[in-house]
C-alpha cells in the first residue's frame, strides 16, 4: 500500500467497557488475581474446558472478564476456537450488561461476537506459540 500521508484511525465503533483477558495456566491465573487483589477468585477450571470469571475491581479497571482454559492442550484448533466463541458470547453478555443495553441489533450483535471472538483467538495463537518457544 502507498503511503499517503494520511493516517487512518482504529474502525472499531465500541470499545469493550469490560476488560478482557485470556489465562492458560492456573499458576498465571492465581497471579493475576493477587496482582487485582481479588480476594476470592473463581475455581480454575478442574475440568478439561474455558469458563469466563467476571470481577468488579476498585481502582482504574472497573471490570473484567477472564477466560480460563484447562486442557487446551487436548483439543485440536477447532474445537478450541468453538470454545472461545462460546466464552465470547458470555462477555458479549457482560457487556450487554454495563451499558444497560437490551435489545441490540442483530447486525452489531455479531459484529461484537466476532471482535471478541476474533481478539481471544488471535491471542490465543500468541500466547501457545510463546508457550510452545518456551518448551
Amino acid at each position: 500500500m502507498a503511503k499517503t500521508g494520511v493516517k487512518y484511525i482504529d474502525r472499531t465503533i465500541l470499545y469493550s467497557p469490560i476488560c478482557i483477558g485470556l489465562c492458560l495456566s492456573e499458576e498465571n491465573y492465581r497471579a493475576e488475581m493477587k496482582r487485582l487483589k481479588i480476594d476470592e477468585p473463581g475455581l480454575w477450571p478442574v475440568e478439561d474446558k474455558a469458563t469466563t470469571w467476571h470481577y468488579y475491581q476498585q481502582g482504574a479497571v472497573k471490570e473484567c472478564c477472564i477466560i480460563c482454559m484447562q486442557g487446551w492442550g487436548k483439543y485440536d484448533e477447532v474445537e478450541v476456537y468453538g470454545l472461545l466463541i462460546h466464552e465470547a458470547v458470555h462477555i458479549w453478555r457482560k457487556i450487554l450488561d454495563n451499558i444497560n443495553e437490551t435489545n441490540p441489533g442483530t447486525e452489531i450483535e455479531a459484529y461484537g461476537i466476532q471482535n471478541i471472538a476474533q481478539s481471544l483467538i488471535e491471542t490465543y495463537r500468541k500466547l501457545t506459540s510463546v508457550e510452545e518457544k518456551a518448551t
